[in-house]
């Protein structure tokens, strides 16, 4: 294979390999040698195609949010009615595979701890919550102009909506034998329907 293709493969199997030391040892105990044996791909190697740590930190965050907003549309824009596409917001997040869904959760911890100190990050995140607002927002004045929805601010529902969801992911993740993912499921289906004209 030629090098540009190989490049993107190797960059890719690199940053899986961090993904899984982060998810075991979390950011700061997380060393290229942790990296190189996770992805089994020598450190030398690692150099060649990032600068270092942070590079890849960052790399890393952008490859999870965009995988997060692409898969996110994509699964609701499977739905036609602001209803629909609010419950599968829901859905989409705490429908999930559980195990899947925890080492994710380790890992968006680590980047919101990061984010205080790492101004690339915090910017990554924050382009990230702003997008998603963006779009719990244009579903929200779709339903209130549809006649779905009653009147209200949609722009601060869907930043208390985005809240409820990233609070409820975190509470789990700390906690999981206290904090019952279906059950939290459930209560959130009966919060969209306070939103919806009857």
């Amino acid at each position: 294979m030629s090098r540009r293709v190989v490049a993107p493969l190797r960059r890719e199997q690199i940053l899986n390999g961090l993904y899984k030391s982060i998810v075991k040892k979390g950011f700061i105990k997380t060393s290229i040698t942790d990296v190189s044996r996770q992805s089994r791909v020598a450190r030398g190697i690692i150099h060649y195609y990032f600068e270092n740590k942070d590079e890849m930190i960052s790399e890393l965050m952008l490859q999870l949010s965009n995988n997060y907003v692409n898969g996110l549309r994509k699964y609701i824009n499977r739905f036609t009615t602001p209803v629909e596409k609010l419950n599968a917001f829901v859905d989409y997040h705490l429908l999930r595979d559980s195990e899947d869904l925890y080492g994710l959760m380790a890992v968006w911890i680590e980047y919101w701890g990061q984010s205080i100190r790492d101004r690339r990050v915090n910017n990554i995140i924050f382009e990230l919550q702003d997008g998603i607002r963006k779009l719990l927002n244009e579903i929200m004045e779709d339903g209130i102009r549809e006649g779905y929805f009653i009147e209200g601010n949609s722009k601060a529902v869907a930043a208390i909506f985005l809240g409820v969801i990233e609070g409820t992911m975190l509470q789990w993740r700390v906690n999981r034998k206290s904090v019952n993912l279906r059950e939290l499921y459930s209560e959130l289906k009966k919060i969209i329907v306070l939103f919806t004209k009857n």
